[in-house]
């Protein structure tokens, strides 16, 4: 099967509460590898998370509720934790809504973009600072995220690309990669399998 590449911006967005100054300067430990094109990056301290979705349409050619149930897959196989996806747990500390563009505005708190395929926004605080070579890297502790999934004229490997690249942000990563073959990659695209690079900017800060 051809998979056509759809250059559709993946948004993503964060609120960060700063904490003390003196935290940012804790000392977190070194990182091996850097494949984001953000200064930061942010992880759970959890070892079980529960991500809660909700398919607000009956389209049944919208692959929501499976693509994150395989993004929840990808990333706990990363991330050596356990991540849940469930239709019920509406007190999850992850929540995802997945629908149309009108439906999903109905409970986000800002405007989405035509163009946008999903966007995720964290709670977070400054944990400390990760060294990587000669430049540090601000540590992020998240408290809780919210994602959007659009319902569009997709493929299922097109949404769960996109499920699973919104659900690494919500587990922590900020920014993008700049390869293409990527889940991570800031466009959309088919690719449906998390690369080394995306497991391992991740998982070195879960250990």
């Amino acid at each position: 099967m051809k998979k056509a590449i759809i250059s559709i911006i993946l948004c993503f967005m964060l609120v960060t509460t700063l904490s003390d100054t003196a935290l940012a300067a804790t000392n977190l430990g070194t990182l091996s590898c850097w494949y984001s094109d953000s200064d930061s990056i942010a992880r759970w301290d959890k070892s079980s998370i529960t991500v809660y979705t909700n398919k607000l349409n009956s389209n049944g050619s919208f692959y929501f509720s499976m693509g994150m149930f395989l993004g929840c897959g990808k990333w706990e196989d990363a991330l050596g934790i356990t991540i849940s996806s469930s239709s019920y747990d509406t007190s999850a500390p992850i929540i995802f809504y997945g629908g149309t563009r009108d439906e999903v505005s109905a409970y986000a708190d800002f405007t989405i973009s035509s163009s946008t395929n999903g966007v995720t926004q964290r709670i977070q605080s400054v944990e400390g600072t990760w060294k990587y070579g000669n430049t540090s890297k601000t540590g992020m502790l998240i408290s809780s995220a919210v994602g959007y999934i659009i319902d569009k004229n997709h493929t299922t490997d097109e949404y769960e690309k996109t499920c699973a690249h919104e659900l690494g942000h919500a587990l922590g990563w900020a920014g993008h990669s700049s390869n293409s073959s990527d889940i991570m990659y800031s466009s959309g695209s088919s690719v449906t399998s998390l690369t080394t690079r995306d497991s391992e900017h991740l998982s070195q800060v879960y250990k």
